[in-house]
């Protein structure tokens, strides 16, 4: 194996001309086979261009698969991290609303308990003064 073919993988570039990462297929038909992409794929939104390149495991070294691998192994850990904060952020918002919910739910008990000691205590005095007023 050429140390060009070696290279050639790991800086191919894409029509972006971002260097081209590597990702695996998870389809029935290519399980697990490795090719490069365009960055910019499926990154929340972003343009990106339709470069596909399949990746002959024979043309990389077994050293560059492994550090590929890690390499992406690495950056989906990061995005995962990234997801985890985004969640625990939600989380904590979530928890102050339910906080809000319940103070609102004691405040619409206490007035409904309020209430009918108020009406009970109006009825009792105005009974007490049609009776003294007599």
């Amino acid at each position: 194996m050429s140390a060009s073919s070696i290279s050639s993988a790991s800086s191919t570039k894409c029509y972006c001309e971002v260097e081209a990462t590597m990702r695996y297929a998870n389809t029935a038909r290519n399980p697990g086979r490795p090719f490069l992409g365009c960055p910019k794929y499926n990154t929340q939104g972003l343009p990106y261009c339709k470069f596909f390149k399949w990746v002959d495991r024979d043309q990389m070294g077994e050293l560059e698969l492994r550090e590929m691998t890690i390499q992406a192994l690495l950056r989906k850990l990061k995005e995962l991290e990234k997801k985890l904060l985004d969640v625990k952020k939600r989380e904590i918002e979530l928890e102050g609303r339910v906080v809000e919910i319940e103070n609102r739910e004691a405040e619409i008990r206490l007035r409904r308990t309020q209430l009918p000691l108020s009406v009970w205590a109006f009825a009792f005095f105005v009974a007490f003064y049609l009776v003294v007023s007599k």
